[in-house]
């Protein structure tokens, strides 16, 4: 056991291991650092998480201490620099993780040769790495490139990073799934086909839309909190005209658990991807992916599902999922052995010590 001081740098963790409704947009990036911030406490680590609600100032979740960590967006980024400084000289963490667009992720990188805490940064979304060669790294990625630990969650981001930035040896560590925080009583709803995202241009929110269209025979449900607005408008409008499509919106990470659960097949429609939560979800569960992203080829070589690259493959290989009941069995089946072997978080928690030193 240890009583090392850690702190996970990203907000509303503790809404979704509430399972309260959060006040900002969260993604995937907020899931997998809940995730690791628990698997990080039961190893005996002091966990620390940033929380923008104050009625959760201090309170203890899942063995995770919340710290009110407020974004001041009208004073200026200085006084959001003081208030870190405070918080990292008050807690003196041995670590800190970090994941996503991180705004502050330049000025931490300097704090932590300043405090000499670690700073681990685990890349999110592949694009994170993708460097444009005409225009070059952008901030972002120039402060990545000063980090002295970087945590790729797939072959493609990896390759990314090795192409263009200073390290090259990097772990692939690929996102975990908490066993304990899963699925309670499933609802009696049933769906052949289920969507869940963001609804954001990059998710592609109408071929899920469009695919329900030209399978009435089957249900589809589609879960995401509207991003883009106009986006979320122009999907629920044309799911009014179908009887086979529910618009389900915002629903916390335990409804969408079960709502996955009750699910035949994961639809991802994304134009690219990190390694999506939603895929742990339904993989936790035995569900099949239908899917435009394969994160390091899995879908492929593990034979967990299928991969498409436009609407009409789209369209022709759901039917297959549903006409062919060989075929999934086969993939059911196979998520068993992948699902197990890949995603624990006791696994790919010593794969972390090693590379860290902890």
């Amino acid at each position: 056991m240890t009583n090392q001081k850690v702190i996970f740098w990203i907000s509303d963790t503790d809404t979704l291991l509430k399972g309260e409704k959060p006040a900002y947009g969260i993604g995937g990036a907020n899931v997998q650092l809940a995730f690791w911030a628990n698997t990080f406490a039961n190893k005996g680590f002091k966990v620390y998480a940033l929380t923008r609600s104050f009625k959760n100032n201090g309170a203890i979740i899942r063995g995770v201490q919340y710290i009110w960590h407020p974004v001041i967006r009208y004073i200026g980024k200085f006084v959001n620099y003081f208030t870190m400084i405070t918080l990292l000289l008050v807690i003196h963490p041995k670590l800190v993780f970090t994941r996503a667009k991180v705004g502050e992720l330049a000025f931490l990188s300097f704090l932590s040769k300043l405090f000499s805490f670690k700073l681990v940064h685990m890349l999110a979304s592949d694009d994170d790495v993708l460097v444009n060669n005409k225009i070059g790294k952008t901030k972002f990625q120039n402060a990545i490139d000063k980090i002295d630990y970087i945590i790729a969650q797939n072959q493609i981001q990896k390759d990314y990073y090795n192409q263009s930035f200073k390290k090259v040896n990097i772990p692939i560590i690929p996102n975990i799934w908490n066993e304990k925080i899963g699925t309670s009583n499933l609802n009696k709803t049933n769906y052949d086909f289920i969507w869940v995202a963001n609804i954001g241009d990059n998710k592609r929110p109408l071929w899920f839309v469009n695919l329900a269209a030209q399978l009435p025979q089957y249900k589809f449900a589609l879960v995401g909190s509207p991003f883009n607005q106009s986006l979320f408008n122009e999907c629920k409008a044309k799911a009014a005209l179908l009887t086979n499509l529910e618009i389900l919106g915002y629903k916390s990470l335990f409804e969408v658990n079960e709502l996955v659960a009750c699910s035949k097949v994961l639809v991802c429609t994304s134009i690219i991807e990190g390694f999506p939560n939603t895929f742990l979800q339904a993989l936790s569960v035995n569900v099949p992916l239908l899917s435009t992203v394969d994160p390091s080829d899995i879908i492929k070589n593990y034979q967990i599902g299928r991969t498409v690259e436009n609407e009409e493959e789209l369209a022709l290989k759901a039917l297959q999922l549903m006409e062919n009941k060989e075929m999934y069995a086969n993939y059911k089946s196979n998520i068993i052995s992948y699902f197990s072997n890949t995603h624990s978080p006791e696994v790919n928690y010593q794969i972390i010590k090693q590379y860290i030193g902890i």
